[in-house]
This record gives C-alpha cells, sequence and structure tokens, in this order.
C-alpha cells in the first residue's frame, strides 16, 4: 500500500506496532510469523508513527493533522490466537482508534476500511454479492465481522466517512501467510493432489486477489465521494479450486501429481470429517 501511494504522488503518514511489541499479539511461528517491512517505510519516505490500537494512550499522535484519506490496513490476522486476543486488537483497537480521530477534532476525508470475504462464510446463492448476510467460518472472521458492525455504527452515528472493502484471499509479493500456505505444502511435499468434484456445477471456487489490484481499489474508492457508505466485494477473476490446485502442483514441480474424482455427496461428508477433526485438534493444542 505504501508503495503504491508513492506511485501516486500521496504523502504518506504509517503506524504500525513498534517491533518490540509485536510478539505480544502473534501466536503463528516460524514460516508464516509475519514479517515488519521497517524498510519499506524508508524507501517510501513515509513518516513512521509507532502505535499501539489496544492502547489508546498512544494514539492521539496519529491524529495531529488532516487527512484526505486514512487506509485502515491493521487487524490482528491469526487463525491461531485466541478469541479475546482477536476481539481486544480487531474490534476494541478500532474503537481506540475511532475514538482518537472523533476527539482530536481533525478532519478525515475518506476512511477506507480493509475488511475480509471471510465476514460471509458460504453464501446462500451464487454469486455471493454484498448484501449477503454475515456468516463467519472461524474466529479471525467473527472478529472481522464485530469490526465492521462496529465502524458501520460509527457511520451512521458519527458521521465516520466509511467505506469497506472486503478482499478475498490476498497473494503478491512478501506475502507468508493465507495463500501462502496453500502455495507452500505441494512445493513442501513434492506431491500434487487435484481433486476434481462431479457434477461439475457443484465444483467449488478459490477466490482470491493480487495485493496490487487490492492496494489500487483502495486508493480508487478513496477519490471518489459517492464510495462513502458502500461495501466492496474485491476479487480476481475466480477459477475452481480444481484448476488452482492443478496450476501450483505444476508451479511447484510435483511428481507425481494425483487427480482425484470425487462425488459431491461423499466430498461434503469427508470435508465435514476433516472440519471436525481439525476443531477438536485445535482445542487439544490450545489446552
Amino acid at each position: 500500500m505504501l508503495e503504491v501511494l508513492k506511485e501516486k504522488g500521496w504523502k504518506i503518514v504509517a503506524t504500525d506496532l513498534p517491533q518490540a511489541d509485536r510478539k505480544v499479539f502473534y501466536h503463528e511461528k516460524g514460516t508464516f510469523a509475519p514479517v515488519y517491512y521497517s524498510d519499506i517505510i524508508e524507501q517510501t519516505g513515509a513518516e513512521f508513527i509507532p502505535a499501539d490500537f489496544t492502547k489508546k494512550e498512544t494514539l492521539p499522535p496519529l491524529f495531529t493533522r488532516d487527512y484526505d484519506a486514512v487506509f485502515s490496513i491493521a487487524s490482528l490476522y491469526d487463525y491461531f490466537a485466541p478469541w479475546e486476543l482477536l476481539y481486544k486488537v480487531n474490534v476494541e483497537g478500532h474503537r481506540n482508534l475511532v475514538e482518537a480521530w472523533l476527539e482530536s477534532g481533525r478532519k478525515v476525508g475518506h476512511w477506507v476500511h480493509w475488511a475480509t470475504d471471510g465476514v460471509y462464510g458460504e453464501t446462500p446463492y451464487l454469486p455471493g454479492d454484498e448484501n449477503a448476510p454475515y456468516d463467519p467460518p472461524n474466529n479471525y472472521s467473527r472478529s472481522k465481522v464485530e469490526q465492521e458492525r462496529l465502524l458501520w455504527k460509527y457511520y451512521r452515528e458519527k458521521g465516520l466517512p466509511l467505506t469497506v472493502l472486503r478482499p478475498a484471499p490476498i497473494y503478491g509479493p512478501r506475502h507468508t501467510y493465507g495463500v501462502y500456505k496453500t502455495l507452500l505444502g505441494p512445493r513442501k511435499m513434492g506431491v500434487g493432489a487435484v481433486v476434481r468434484i462431479y457434477p461439475r456445477s457443484k465444483q467449488l471456487m478459490y477466490p482470491t486477489v493480487h495485493v496490487r489490484d487490492l492496494c489500487e481499489a483502495a486508493v480508487f474508492v478513496a477519490e471518489r465521494e459517492d464510495t462513502i457508505g458502500e461495501a466492496y466485494n474485491v476479487l480476481s477473476k475466480c477459477i475452481t479450486q480444481s484448476e488452482f490446485s492443478e496450476f501450483v502442483s505444476h508451479l511447484s514441480y510435483c511428481s507425481p501429481i494425483y487427480r482425484i474424482q470425487v462425488n459431491w455427496s461423499l466430498y461434503k461428508l469427508v470435508a465435514g470429517l476433516v472440519i471436525k477433526l481439525g476443531r477438536l485438534m485445535d482445542r487439544r493444542a490450545r489446552k
């Protein structure tokens, strides 16, 4: 986002946790641990003001001036984080941020918020659109639903100039989480598995969005006043999960590549059992 804004000539103020504080929040380790890109801040010439959304007293320095736009990207994106921590950062943290702005009396022209298409879960109709009901499938997405509800309340009651972007899983330069896991698996194992569901009408889609496309979309809505009060799904043209698996298997030079034909009813049964097993293992791992 910083690089796109610099290319477009924006004067940038950036904020993030102080680097030493990040270990308090993130629970993923090793390859999937978030990377701290302080060099990008320096390269783009952004003014950096460290802050912690969970500590309201650190936020006033962010609002000592007016802004044309606030690009509110920060959230705790960690599927292993406990609910209490996700709520503390993603909901209460954003409450602190908006309250700090309101108390400052400074002007913000547009507040562009990063949400997630995970707030929908499985939509009751296809293609799913921005009017689909919330049905979050995990605690991270659940926290993003509560985050959205909070911000929409500020939009209605306090005049927050809000636009919400709901991106599909993001891929692109420097990504080390989310979609990255599906790319890393075949690469590590050296074996590809392509599950093809039949009948073809039941094949599942794999929505994604390139990070640059998402950032360009953010700037686009920020420069249009008629986007305030709207939510937008942001994704590339979808391909099926089997097409994605085939592509990744070849990209990772997998040998062999197993192509498995599965009836939809059997797929749903096995997937349901795997989900239950995963949740059981997750609960045990947290004890």
